[in-house]
């Protein structure tokens, strides 16, 4: 599912805002287990109607809580990235990280499972020991257009990333924010 991507271009600094909703696959995996849950557990104690009324609030909770929107904010300074979020495994909403410690920037795929720790969809910072994940809810194209947004904001950011990606001076911006030729003979 596509999030909703908003980027504002400050003096001295951007910031980037995700929104995304929940989604209905995920809502039904969760109301069966709920449900699987409530059946299991709760039938021993519970008989009739006070079973059916548990069942109906941990149904309606359960949806409320996985059909809600997730925000994520990032800030983009000239020394540090500011991310603001709620993901699964962090231990504060706000997440901060210099500059100079980023080797350089990269789209990462969901690999949730159930033997793996947390690691959403979104655009990571990839510093020497680990990867940190700084706007998640974001798509491969979102991404791409973040990480060029960056770049033309502040140079010296792409000169960093261009020294230390293995992709050694063949990390390029794909240019998706830049206009079609064609359209600027207007």
């Amino acid at each position: 599912m596509a999030s909703k991507l908003d980027m504002r271009d400050l003096e001295g600094a951007l910031v980037i805002r995700v929104s995304r909703k929940g989604i209905v696959r995920e809502a039904i995996v969760s109301v069966v287990v709920a449900l699987i849950v409530v059946g299991v557990f709760a039938s021993r104690l519970l008989r009739g109607p006070m079973l059916i009324a548990l069942a109906v609030l941990v149904v309606a909770a359960d949806l409320i809580y996985v059909m809600r929107r997730r925000n994520a904010e990032l800030t983009v300074t000239n020394l540090e990235l500011r991310s603001r979020a709620y993901i699964e495994g962090w231990y504060g909403p706000v997440r901060s990280v210099p500059r100079a410690d980023i080797r350089w920037m990269e789209y990462q795929e969901d690999t949730t499972g159930p033997e793996t720790a947390h690691h959403p969809e979104g655009l990571y910072a990839v510093l020497d020991r680990r990867n940190i994940c700084l706007l998640p809810y974001v798509n491969e194209e979102q991404a791409a257009l973040v990480i060029d947004k960056i770049v033309k904001k502040f140079p010296d950011f792409g000169d960093q990333w261009r020294r230390q990606s293995p992709f050694g001076e063949n990390f390029t911006t794909l240019g998706l924010n830049e206009m079609n030729p064609r359209q600027d003979r207007h």
